[in-house]
C-alpha cells in the first residue's frame, strides 16, 4: 500500500511541478507586456454590486469619485443586492454625478451577483465593463491603467487585488497566500491558459461578452461571474486576455476577520472548478489535490516512521518551487518582510487546500449572510 501510494504521490507531484513552472514561465511574460497612454478614450462602465455595506460604501464612492479617468467617459452603476442595513441610504446620500444606483431583485439560490451585474447591464452604453466589490479601494489612476491595455484586439484585462496591511498574524498570513494566488492567475494569463481571476478588479470588452452569451449558460452556478467568462472569451472568441502588472492597477481589500469567514470564502471560490470549460483544466486541478491529500498522507505516516524521508523531500520541493512564484510578488504585491511568515503559510497550505477543495465540491457555503447553493 506504502508503494502504491509513493507511487501516486510522485506521479500527482510531477504535474504540480510542472505546472508551477508554467506558470513561472507566463510570470515573466506578463511583466514585460505593454500598455500605453488611450489614444481616443473608451467610454468605461463601473459596475459595483453590494449586500449590506454600510460602513465600506463612502471609502468605495470616495475612491471611484477621485478617478483621474474624465467624467465624460464614465459611469458608475451600484447595485443593491436586497441589503437590510442602511447600504442604500448610504449610496444616495454619497454618490456624485456620474453615479446611478439600481436594484436587484434577490429571487432564487444561486448567481445573486451576476443578476446585479446583468440588471446594471440593462443601463450601460459604454465601451469597456469594470467590475469591482464594494469593500474596496482603488488608486486615483485605476480605471485609467485598466483602460490602457485595452487595444483592439484585447477582451479581458485581469488586474491584481491585495489585502490591505493589518498587524493581526492571521491578516499577514492571509495577504501572502492571496498574493500567491494572484501570482499564479497572473502566469497562466501569461502563459496563455487563462483561469483565474477576481472580480474585485476585472475588466472586459462589452463586445466579447455579448459574444459568448454572457452568464447564459452558468446562471445554475453562483461564482463564476469572473472566471467562468474570462475562460469562455479565451475559448469561444479571437480577443486576447491580459493582466495589468501595474501598481496603478492595485485594488486594495479587508482580510476576512476570521478563520471561518476565511474558509466560506474559499470554499466559494472552489465551488466552480469542477465547471470550468476546459476539462483538462479540472483534471489538472484534480491531480493538484491528489498530490496535497498525499502529502497529508505522508505527514501523518511519518510520525508513525513511515516515510519520513518522503515527506520531507516532497514538502522540501513544494516549498522552493512556490517560493518560486511568491517571490515575484515582493515589492509589488507585498513588502519583502513578508516573506518570513512563509515557512508558517506552507505548512498551512497542506490542510486548508485539501479543506477548501472538499467544501467546493459539496457546493454549499455562507456568502454575504445567505446560505448559498452552488
Amino acid at each position: 500500500m506504502l508503494t502504491a501510494l509513493l507511487f501516486l504521490v510522485v506521479l500527482s507531484a510531477s504535474v504540480y511541478f510542472m505546472f508551477l513552472i508554467f506558470v513561472y514561465g507566463g510570470l515573466q511574460k506578463v511583466k514585460t507586456v505593454s500598455h500605453s497612454k488611450i489614444d481616443g478614450l473608451p467610454h468605461v462602465a463601473v459596475i459595483v454590486p453590494f449586500r449590506n455595506e454600510e460602513e465600506n460604501l463612502p471609502g468605495l464612492i470616495e475612491s471611484l469619485k477621485n478617478q483621474t479617468y474624465p467624467q465624460s467617459h464614465l459611469q458608475i452603476i451600484l447595485v443593491n443586492d436586497a441589503s437590510t442595513d442602511n447600504s442604500k441610504q448610504v449610496a444616495e446620500k454619497l454618490m456624485g454625478k456620474n453615479f446611478m444606483l439600481i436594484e436587484s431583485s434577490a429571487d432564487g439560490e444561486r448567481a445573486f451577483k451576476k443578476k446585479a451585474i446583468e440588471q446594471a447591464l440593462k443601463f450601460v452604453h459604454a465601451e469597456i465593463i469594470v467590475t469591482t466589490d464594494a469593500d474596496c479601494w482603488h488608486p486615483r489612476e485605476w480605471i485609467e491603467t485598466l483602460a490602457s491595455y485595452f487595444d483592439e484586439e484585447t477582451g479581458v484585462v485581469s488586474a491584481p487585488v491585495v489585502f490591505r496591511d493589518e498587524n493581526s498574524f492571521f491578516a499577514k498570513l492571509q495577504k501572502l497566500e492571496f498574493a500567491g494566488l494572484v501570482l499564479v492567475g497572473a502566469g497562466l494569463i501569461g502563459g496563455g491558459k487563462p483561469i483565474i481571476a477576481n472580480a474585485a478588479n476585472f475588466a472586459y470588452r462589452k463586445k466579447a461578452f455579448d459574444a459568448v452569451g454572457g452568464y447564459s449558460d452558468n446562471k445554475h452556478l453562483t461564482s463564476g461571474d469572473d472566471e467562468l467568462l474570462m475562460q469562455k472569451i479565451a475559448n469561444e472568441t479571437s480577443f486576447e486576455i491580459k493582466f495589468a502588472w501595474n501598481k496603478n492597477a492595485i485594488v486594495t481589500t479587508k482580510p476576512n476577520g476570521g478563520l471561518n469567514d476565511f474558509l466560506e470564502q474559499r470554499k466559494r471560490w472552489a465551488s466552480k472548478s469542477l465547471f470550468y470549460f476546459d476539462k483538462t483544466i479540472v483534471a489538472l486541478l484534480f491531480s493538484i489535490f491528489i498530490f496535497y491529500a498525499s502529502l497529508l498522507t505522508l505527514f501523518f505516516a511519518s510520525f508513525f516512521g513511515f516515510a519520513v524521508k518522503w515527506f520531507l523531500f516532497l514538502f522540501t520541493l513544494k516549498m522552493l518551487f512556490e517560493y518560486l512564484i511568491v517571490k515575484e510578488g515582493k515589492d509589488f504585491l507585498f513588502d519583502k518582510k513578508l516573506l518570513r511568515y512563509f515557512l508558517i503559510a506552507e505548512l498551512l497550505h497542506i490542510p486548508y487546500i485539501i479543506f477548501s477543495a472538499l467544501g467546493g465540491v459539496s457546493g454549499n457555503y455562507v456568502w454575504k449572510g445567505r446560505k448559498v447553493k452552488r
